[in-house]
């Protein structure tokens, strides 16, 4: 059962941030893709695609709201506890290719009460590389995320000879809220019901026709039943690999401590992550039982 999950961001970067991040919550059931969301033309390449927050009003006007997913990556506790130890009265660079998120991460900071130094964003796609160059060159803290702040952009030749030798960086991987998490399962899982029952029904229809028939197709019926067999032989093992991959993904990779902030309000999400896991496995063994059931009803 072929499955297109397509990865969009602003640039590429952003773009395989994001695939990582889809990966860590689904793992390898379906063939993800990474692109930006400027190339995308029409939504042909893809059953689902996947963007971060400021990406979801570009990608709606190429995308329907039914085949789009916003996964809400968002910085670990941690990453906002070492931005507090920055000395007060300092000026602290956010390092972005968006200056949007900049000005998210800039909110996200001042909602934690991190107000006792001056945050300025070095959006290094939405500013003149004149301002970029003056700003790195004056920095003595730069925060950003994933991998910005490292060597495919901040620490690259393009910008890391303007760097002082003093500076400090504070990098941190976002990680999916738990909330956005579950949304994207929701979609996987709701996938693979409505593609099986649509390929069951059509075999069914075959079926009966078979079955209205004087004459008796013995190959017909043949190679149906095994093309139902073989279909749910591959539902039941994506549900089973998704089942194993939420698992092993909430045990271990996705930050159940993320600070959540937003923009009626700010504070830190406890979430009942047991409870969650078990209500999300609960749903994706009641689909490996429907898709197994609509075989039984129409073999």
């Amino acid at each position: 059962m072929s499955f297109r999950i397509v990865a969009a961001g602003s640039n590429t970067l952003i773009a395989e941030e994001v695939l990582n991040a889809v990966k860590v919550i689904i793992g390898d059931i379906a063939d993800i893709t990474a692109t930006t969301t400027a190339s995308l033309t029409d939504d042909r390449s893809g059953d689902i695609f996947v963007c971060g927050v400021t990406q979801k009003e570009p990608l709606s006007k190429v995308v329907p709201a039914e085949k789009m997913v916003v996964l809400d990556l968002r910085p670990t506790s941690q990453f906002f506890m070492q931005i507090s130890r920055i000395p007060a009265g300092e000026t602290v660079y956010i390092f972005n290719s968006n200056i949007n998120y900049a000005r998210l991460l800039k909110k996200s900071c001042e909602s934690l009460n991190i107000k006792e130094v001056e945050f300025i964003p070095i959006a290094y796609e939405d500013m003149p590389s004149e301002e970029v160059i003056t700003k790195l060159r004056q920095a003595r803290y730069i925060i950003g995320v994933g991998k910005l702040v490292e060597k495919e952009a901040l620490l690259s030749p393009k910008y890391k000879k303007y760097l002082r030798p003093d500076v400090t960086i504070i990098g941190n991987t976002r990680v999916a809220t738990m909330q956005s998490a579950f949304l994207l399962i929701q979609r996987v899982t709701e996938y693979f019901h409505t593609t099986a029952s649509q390929q069951i029904a059509l075999l069914a229809a075959e079926l009966k026709t078979l079955s209205d028939s004087s004459a008796i197709d013995r190959e017909k019926y043949v190679r149906i039943a095994t093309e139902i067999e073989k279909l749910i032989s591959e539902s039941d093992n994506s549900i089973l690999m998704l089942r194993d991959t939420i698992m092993k993904s909430f045990a271990a990779q996705i930050d159940l401590n993320i600070t959540m902030t937003g923009e009626e309000h700010s504070s830190t999400v406890s979430v009942d992550s047991s409870g969650d896991i078990i209500n999300a496995l609960e749903d994706i063994n009641m689909l490996s039982g429907n898709v197994m059931n609509l075989g039984k009803s129409n073999s």
